[in-house]
């Protein structure tokens, strides 16, 4: 389980850049082995644990004959993918703007191992990379956890199909 969600994110990383994907999977240049926490773990629990409560309200709580349609369905879908954007932009961000990337993965460097500062290999435009990502997998999550838990639904059990 413990690579499970990085294994799962690495088949969107050209959205994101490689990168980004090593200091996520928590390589640290300085040791060049993967000592830092894998980010991927908690982007990951986040967006399932995010699906997981938006398929609960859906079948459960709004659970009402007039929203047991497909096109509410994919209303739900598109918010849980919504906040999926926001969840995966926001957390690498945050680490990318308080400098917890190490800047050997952000700046290219040269034959004499000094930092090209005019040379960005992960910028913000790869956070937003990893948030579209992090849509994918929530769409994963999503179509897999809407497949487990609406049988026991009283009124949507059949949304979106059988």
């Amino acid at each position: 389980m413990e690579n499970l969600f990085g294994q799962i994110y690495c088949w969107f990383q050209s959205f994101y850049g490689q990168n980004l994907s090593y200091y996520l999977w928590g390589y640290d240049p300085s040791t060049e082995a993967y000592t830092n926490p894998n980010i991927y773990n908690l982007v990951g629990l986040v967006t399932l644990l995010i699906t997981l409560l938006i398929i609960v309200i859906y079948y459960y709580i709004i659970n009402h004959p007039r929203y047991c349609k497909w096109w509410s369905w994919l209303i739900t879908l598109g918010v849980n993918s919504l906040l999926a954007l926001f969840v995966g932009y926001g957390i690498v961000v945050s680490k990318y703007i308080n400098g917890f990337i190490p800047e050997s993965l952000v700046y290219q460097v040269d034959e004499d191992g000094n930092i090209i500062y005019e040379s960005l290999l992960i910028g913000t435009s790869n956070c937003w990379g990893f948030g579209i990502a992090n849509i994918f997998v929530s769409i994963i999550f999503f179509i897999i956890l809407t497949f487990i838990l609406k049988w026991w639904s009283s009124n949507a059990k059949h949304v979106p199909f059988l």
